[in-house]
């Protein structure tokens, strides 16, 4: 789908900008700061401002009115508005065919996108989920954002913000869910292969060769014990099949599975078995409003869902 609804997680540390190596307690850091109270200010400092990024070319505005704030479980959760500006375009009415309005270099189109801050106490990990729309999401304009404002008040510290890796987590989805569908996806294929298909000539127009095994509804595939020997030792290969090799997918491609986990779907990229980089389809069950965009609540008790969910996957005797 065009405009399906996803969460991706991504860690959010501190250091000192001259030690790589050792992170600082999110709640005790500079002189016993905590960055679940540095964190208000900065939502504080919006103050219903539209923000403007000329290098990226891009908008942030808060939505006040949808703030959560969970001091006893160290969560804040809301909405930040962002879009693009500095082209022009047209807007036309699908069903009339008419056109409705010309955007101007100056115009910007926002579009609500969902977070969540979790900040444990006694930790240097904190964790921060974002919505994607489709394409369209926020990390860079917000991680930029948010760090050249610490940045004012902390000059010595780096705020660093990385994709959520866990092979351990994975592991847990394939313990405890089942493979739903399981992708391959091949770019830039090998000339041998290409000549096979009959395309000589085309090979700046192929995006990619993919091959997708899907399991019926309400079964599941059996390839659990096999992604997790390759999760253990990512040398071997998921699939040794001569028939796939000669469609170009010799280890070159790229891998992805789709795990059911009850009435939730969670998919895995396993393309760098170093960085296992789990997303979380949640079109299916997030309620969204006339707009098409998700009804905060919804998306909302989803999120802090997840985020429970990864504590105990993580924390599994805590």
């Amino acid at each position: 789908m065009a405009n399906e609804i996803r969460l991706e997680i991504y860690s959010v540390r501190l250091r000192k900008s001259r030690d790589k190596d050792n992170f600082l307690p999110m709640d005790n850091f500079a002189g016993q700061n905590d960055f679940f109270s540095f964190f208000q200010n900065y939502i504080s400092s919006f103050d219903h401002r539209l923000e403007i990024n000329d290098n990226q070319k891009r908008s942030l505005i808060l939505d006040s009115s949808k703030l959560r704030y969970q001091s006893q479980n160290r969560m804040i959760s809301g909405i930040i508005e962002s879009g693009d500006y500095g082209y022009e375009s047209t807007l036309y009415d699908i069903v009339s065919g008419e056109e409705q309005y010309k955007r101007k270099v100056e115009d910007t189109e926002i579009k609500p996108f969902y977070f969540l801050l979790f900040l444990p106490l006694n930790e240097d990990k904190g964790y921060l989920i974002l919505q994607r729309f489709g394409i369209y999401g926020i990390h860079s304009i917000f991680k930029n954002h948010l760090s050249d404002y610490f940045r004012q008040s902390y000059p010595d510290i780096i705020l660093e913000f990385n994709p959520f890796v866990s092979t351990q987590l994975a592991k847990a989805f394939l313990e405890r869910g089942f493979i739903k569908e399981f992708t391959l996806t091949r770019y830039n294929l090998p000339t041998d292969v290409i000549d096979r298909l009959g395309l000589v000539g085309h090979e700046e127009d192929i995006m990619s060769v993919q091959l997708s095994i899907k399991a019926r509804r309400n079964r599941f595939l059996p390839l659990n014990d096999r992604v997790g020997r390759f999760i253990d030792h990512p040398n071997t290969r998921i699939f040794d099949i001569r028939e796939f090799e000669a469609l170009g997918f010799d280890g070159e491609h790229k891998s992805k599975m789709v795990v059911s986990l009850g009435k939730s779907k969670r998919t895995i990229d396993l393309s760098d078995t170093a960085n296992l980089r789990p997303y979380y389809d949640i079109d299916s069950e997030v309620q969204k409003n006339s707009s098409g965009h998700p009804e905060f609540n919804s998306i909302d008790t989803i999120a802090k869902g997840l985020m429970e969910d990864l504590q105990i996957q993580l924390n599994p005797n805590a």
